[in-house]
C-alpha cells in the first residue's frame, strides 16, 4: 500500500507558528542527513557570539551561526531562497511585460511507477529538457512562436505511484500570440517532449501536460518559485495520486513515520547538486538585470539596523531595529537545547528586545554555564560532558564540583584498566590527544557507575 494512504499525518502544536514548524523540520533533516551541512544550519556558531537581529522590515533573524543554503533539503533556507527567487522572477516578468509582451506557463512531466528510483525520474527529466533546447528544431520553434527565453523550475513530489518528477516553464514571448497560437506551441511542445521522453525510454501522456497563459506577474513567479517550504509547510499533505510534496515527507517522519524518512534521504542524495531554478542564456540581460545570485547567498540573512519610514507621512514604523539580544557560547547552546531558535525569533518579532529577555529570564535557572577549567580548544565537547553530568544532578552543584568529579572518574578509570599513569593510559586507549583521553575515560567512568 500507498504511504500516502497509510501513514500517519504531521500535527503541529496549535501555538506553533509556521517559523517554528520550519525550525523543527529542519531538525529532523539533521537527524535524516547526519553528514550534511543541514546538521549545522542555524545552530553551529561562526563567531564568538551569536546575536539576534531585527531589520528596518521588522523581519528577525540570528547572525554568528552557519547557513547551508540548501533549497533541497534545509525547510528554513529554501524558504527564504523560494521568497526571494519570486521576487527575482517577479522583477523580470514585470520588466518584459511593459512593452506589452507576454509571458506563458508550462508543466511538463512523465509517467512514473512506484518502482522508479527518484535518481533515475531526476535525470530523465533534466536531460529530456536539455535535449528540448537543442538542434535546428527549437530555433525554429522559437523563431516561428517569437520566443525570446525561458525560466526553468525542477519540482518533485511522492504518490500512490512513487517519484513524480516535473518542470514548471515560463516561455517570454515577444508579442501575445493569441488563442490559435497558443494551442499551435502547445501541440508543438508537447510533441516534442513526448518524443525525447520516448527515445530517452520513459513515457509522458497529455493529460500531464499543461499550457496556459500567466495572468499577471506574481502569478508566474510563484508558479516557478514555489517549490520552498515556507509554501508548503502551512498545508496539510495532499491526497490521492498527486502526492505530497518532500516538506511533507519530512513532516511524517518527525511524527516517527520510518518510510517516510527513508524516502527523503533517497531524494537529498539525488538532488543534491541539482539546480531549482535555471534562465536561458541572455534572458536577463536583455533588460539589464543583475546575475541571479546563488542559494548561499538568497538563505543569508545580512541587513544589520537601520528605521522604517513611511514614505508618505515620513513617520516611523519601527524604531527597535538592529542587535536585539547576544548570546555567549554557553547561552547559544542552551537556545539549542531547548530548540528555541524559531520561538525566539517569534518573540523577538512581536515582543521586541524585552521579550525576549523576560524568556531568558524565565529560564535562567536552567541555564548552563560553560565550566572555566575545560580551556578553549575543546568547548563543545567538554560543554557536551559536563549537559551530561549537569542532567543528573539536582542543579545545586557548581561547574567546578563536576568537573572535579569528572577527574575524579578519570582516575577511577585508569586504575580500573591498571595502567601506572596518564601515558599508559593513552596507549592503552589508542589515543595521543590528552584531552580526547580525559574525556574518553570520563565517559568510560560514567558508564560503569
Amino acid at each position: 500500500m500507498s504511504l500516502i494512504h497509510t501513514q500517519a499525518e504531521f500535527h503541529p502544536e496549535p501555538e506553533d507558528t509556521a517559523r517554528q514548524h520550519r525550525h523543527k523540520l529542519r531538525r529532523e533533516a539533521g537527524k535524516l542527513l547526519p553528514g550534511e551541512r543541514v546538521v549545522s544550519c542555524g545552530v553551529k556558531r561562526v563567531s564568538e557570539i551569536v546575536t539576534l537581529w531585527r531589520d528596518s522590515a521588522g523581519g528577525c533573524y540570528w547572525q554568528g551561526v552557519e547557513t547551508c543554503g540548501s533549497i533541497w533539503t534545509c525547510p528554513v533556507c529554501s524558504a527564504k531562497i523560494a521568497a526571494k527567487r519570486a521576487e527575482e522572477v517577479k522583477a523580470l516578468v514585470q520588466a518584459h511585460e511593459k512593452p506589452g509582451r507576454a509571458v506563458y506557463m508550462a508543466t511538463f512531466t512523465m509517467r512514473h511507477s512506484s518502482r522508479d528510483k527518484v535518481a533515475d525520474t531526476r535525470a530523465t527529466v533534466t536531460k529530456a529538457w536539455a535535449r528540448a533546447q537543442a538542434g535546428k528544431a527549437w530555433k525554429s520553434l522559437k523563431a516561428k512562436f517569437h520566443i525570446i527565453g525561458t525560466v526553468r523550475a525542477l519540482e518533485i513530489t511522492y504518490g500512490a505511484n512513487g517519484w513524480h518528477p516535473h518542470l514548471h516553464v515560463l516561455f517570454f514571448t515577444d508579442r501575445p500570440l493569441g488563442e490559435f497560437m497558443e494551442r499551435r506551441l502547445a501541440d508543438r511542445l508537447f510533441d516534442r517532449w513526448h518524443g525525447i521522453i520516448d527515445r530517452l525510454g520513459g513515457t509522458t501522456e497529455r493529460g500531464g501536460f499543461d499550457f496556459r497563459k500567466a495572468s499577471d506577474a506574481t502569478t508566474a513567479a510563484e508558479y516557478v518559485a514555489k517549490w520552498g517550504a515556507g509554501y508548503e509547510v502551512a498545508k496539510g499533505p495532499l491526497k490521492g495520486a498527486a502526492g505530497c510534496s518532500v516538506w511533507d515527507l519530512l513532516k511524517r517522519s518527525a511524527n516517527g513515520d520510518h518510510l517516510a524518512g527513508v524516502l527523503f534521504m533517497k531524494y537529498a542524495k539525488a538532488f543534491k547538486g541539482a539546480r531549482h531554478l535555471t534562465y536561458s542564456r541572455g534572458l536577463r540581460e536583455r533588460y539589464d538585470l543583475r546575475q541571479p545570485q546563488e542559494d548561499l547567498d538568497l538563505a543569508l540573512d545580512g541587513e544589520e539596523g537601520g528605521e522604517r519610514v513611511d514614505p508618505e507621512t515620513g513617520e516611523v514604523i519601527n524604531t527597535e531595529a538592529g542587535a536585539l539580544y547576544t548570546c555567549d557560547a554557553p547561552r547559544w547552546a542552551f537556545v539549542c537545547r531547548m530548540k528555541a531558535t524559531g520561538l525566539l525569533l517569534d518573540i523577538a518579532k512581536e515582543e521586541g528586545r524585552s521579550g525576549v529577555e523576560h524568556w531568558f529570564d524565565q529560564h535562567h535557572a536552567t541555564s548552563p554555564h560553560e565550566p572555566e577549567d575545560f580551556g578553549p580548544k575543546r568547548p563543545r565537547r567538554e560543554l557536551r560532558i559536563y549537559r551530561e553530568a549537569l542532567d543528573r544532578q539536582t542543579g545545586a552543584r557548581t561547574a567546578e564540583d563536576i568537573a572535579a568529579d569528572l577527574r575524579a572518574g578519570a582516575a577511577r578509570a585508569r586504575a580500573r584498566i591498571r595502567v601506572e599513569d596518564e601515558e599508559e593510559a593513552m596507549r592503552e586507549l589508542g589515543r595521543r590527544d590528552p584531552l580526547k583521553t580525559f574525556d574518553q575515560l570520563a565517559r568510560r567512568t560514567r558508564d560503569d557507575r
